[in-house]
């Protein structure tokens, strides 16, 4: 087991079909000068990504519990083949590209930031968020795409909670299968 792990390169980090692997590390600072790759198979992890192109961080195994800290002068994407949990204080930012959060699953998402011209969020399960009496909002700067085939939010305290950021915000939500939509804004 390995506390810390510090990865700083010019160049590009791994490559789409072959990212560069995490495993058994707590917290991981990757910075690059090109695109960023990366997979983890352990949880909880915190991760910071700085990437001089696309980031991309590929969660596997059943639940993964994140909290991560992305920027990219890219797309900024994280895919999760099960469900996945955005702790509290997770940010993800795509300075010129978009951002895309995927899980084959859950989404769970309380306090974190969405910063880009447009973000979708889309599960294979529900979109939720954190359940507890006062959750923080998903900060959104830009578009948000809210797609799920099981709901988003809930009529108790996994609605999703909404802050926007700026004249140009908005969100829309598509349900597939079954399920409720329930929105909710910091303002009402």
């Amino acid at each position: 087991n390995v506390a810390t792990v510090d990865v700083s390169t010019s160049g590009s980090l791994g490559a789409a079909g072959a990212p560069f692997a995490i495993s058994n590390a707590q917290h991981v600072s990757v910075k690059t000068g090109q695109d960023a790759y990366v997979t983890t198979t352990n949880e909880p992890i915190s991760l910071n990504i700085n990437a001089g192109g696309a980031a991309q961080l590929n969660a596997s195994g059943e639940v993964a519990k994140l909290g991560v800290q992305i920027v990219a002068q890219g797309d900024a994407i994280i895919v999760s083949s099960g469900s996945l949990t955005l702790t509290a204080g997770s940010s993800l930012e795509s300075k010129t590209g978009s951002i895309k959060v995927v899980a084959a699953n859950d989404i769970i998402a309380s306090g974190t930031a969405l910063v880009a011209q447009s973000a979708i969020m889309q599960a294979g399960g529900a979109i939720k968020g954190e359940n507890t009496v006062n959750p923080a909002p998903i900060t959104v700067a830009g578009e948000l795409q809210l797609k799920a085939s099981e709901g988003i939010g809930g009529f108790d305290y996994n609605r999703v909670l909404l802050q926007f950021n700026g004249p140009s915000s908005a969100v829309s939500a598509f349900n597939g299968t079954h399920g409720d939509v329930v929105i909710a804004g910091v303002d009402g």
